[in-house]
């Protein structure tokens, strides 16, 4: 799984910060097998500007982050995943 933040430059004085990953946010929504469509009605935005967030197009607000480590855990008793049904 990709790590959680990347390191970028800030575009008006190029100093380094860190944002949330697209790419980590992504990786989490699937590992739940949850479609983008599916999770962009979770959060109420549209599918497209989900997906750009996710190319790291733009910018994750806070609230977002957490709808994306709120993702439901499906376990069963042994405490594996078990496949969400389509």
């Amino acid at each position: 799984m990709p790590s959680k933040v990347r390191r970028t430059k800030c575009p008006w004085c190029d100093h380094p910060v860190y944002v949330v990953n697209g790419a980590w946010l992504r990786a989490r929504r699937k590992q739940y097998r949850i479609s983008l469509r599916a999770f962009a009605r979770q959060v109420d935005l549209s599918a497209p500007y989900i997906g750009d967030i996710e190319l790291n197009r733009r910018g994750c607000s806070h609230e977002i982050q957490m709808a994306y480590e709120r993702l439901p855990k499906r376990t069963d008793l042994a405490g594996k995943l078990v496949p969400s049904h389509r």
